[in-house]
């Protein structure tokens, strides 16, 4: 585990509401050492109960993001801001931005929160609708002098393994193996994210920047091939495979025939499905081990127990 002090720091977090945001702020406080605070909208219908509950909140701004006045009061003094906004929110990280920069802050988390945004391959198939949106407001962090850190995470796990989007579904007891997508990912839970980005944004200050400045981070709860997801929720389950419906199709024959055809009868959503077998194709950046955060250093243990995380996500 590290050796390294651990630097308290005044955090802010946008989105706290949401299930990344609100798994963020639970592990920055339970982190005991950082000042968090909320900024939401004074409009939201959701934060109040749930964030003026968390114990350890220090402030909760609400305003407008709009308003430079109110965002300028509500970032001073803070040495971070942590933007866990929604899909349609992410033209709200700008104004944010630009009121962190006045305000002095160094480090901002952008929305990212996704899968490897340096992989070619992955980019060309997926990037356009699901990170090409994302590109503007890196390049603003820069230009406004601000620090950022990508985190990068590939699908949730949590929301592929309830959802069935990586192909099995507990609850009806269905699985579609993809045949030639047998490769092993990393693949991480809502809860760790929030607990390696709360250590991280623990570290020293020059570390924090020597080591991941500008840059990509990269976090995982364990690595597993989607076979190792089916054979977990066997077990987690004590069922046989018999007792489900196995069916095995192609992602090159089948997945991409569909995804085309849904496309071209309009739907704008069809390209997004290949992500989910892309994680699990060889060379589309799904397997990042050797680009992990040094887990080490952040005082956590490097890979979680597959069979506990997936009896907590499909209970």
């Amino acid at each position: 585990m590290s050796s390294l002090s651990k630097q308290p720091r005044n955090i802010t977090v946008v989105g706290a509401a949401g299930n990344l945001g609100s798994a963020i702020l639970s592990a920055l406080l339970a982190q005991g050492i950082h000042t968090v605070s909320v900024i939401t909208r004074a409009d939201s219908k959701s934060i109040k109960d749930r964030i003026l509950a968390a114990a350890g909140v220090a402030r909760v701004h609400r305003g407008g993001y709009d308003d430079a006045a109110f965002l300028a009061e509500a970032l001073k003094g803070q040495d971070a801001l942590v933007l866990a906004v929604g899909h349609g929110g992410y033209d709200a990280q700008e104004p944010l931005m630009r009121a962190a920069a006045r305000a002095g802050v160094a480090w901002v988390v952008p929305c990212e929160f996704g899968s490897d945004r340096t992989n070619a391959r992955l980019f060309a198939d997926v990037g356009a609708l699901l990170m090409a949106a994302k590109e503007k407001h890196r390049a603003l962090a820069e230009e406004l002098g601000l620090r950022w850190l990508g985190v990068v995470n590939n699908p949730w796990l949590d929301f592929c393994m309830r959802g069935g989007y990586f192909g099995v579904d507990a609850g009806q007891k269905t699985a579609t193996l993809w045949t030639d997508c047998t490769a092993k990912a990393n693949l991480a839970t809502l809860d760790r994210v929030g607990q390696s980005l709360a250590a991280l944004l623990g570290l020293p200050q020059d570390e924090l920047a020597a080591r991941y400045g500008n840059s990509w981070i990269y976090f995982s709860s364990f690595r597993a091939s989607q076979r190792h997801l089916f054979e977990s929720v066997l077990r987690v389950t004590g069922t046989t495979e018999k007792e489900w419906q196995v069916t095995h199709k192609s992602l090159e024959q089948d997945v991409r025939r569909q995804a085309a055809a849904e496309e071209a009868n309009g739907n704008p959503f069809a390209r997004a499905m290949l992500l989910f077998p892309l994680t699990f194709a060889e060379g589309y950046g799904g397997d990042y081990n050797d680009k992990l955060v040094d887990y080490e250093l952040l005082g956590l243990e490097k890979e979680e127990n597959m069979d506990e995380v997936i009896k907590k996500t499909i209970v």
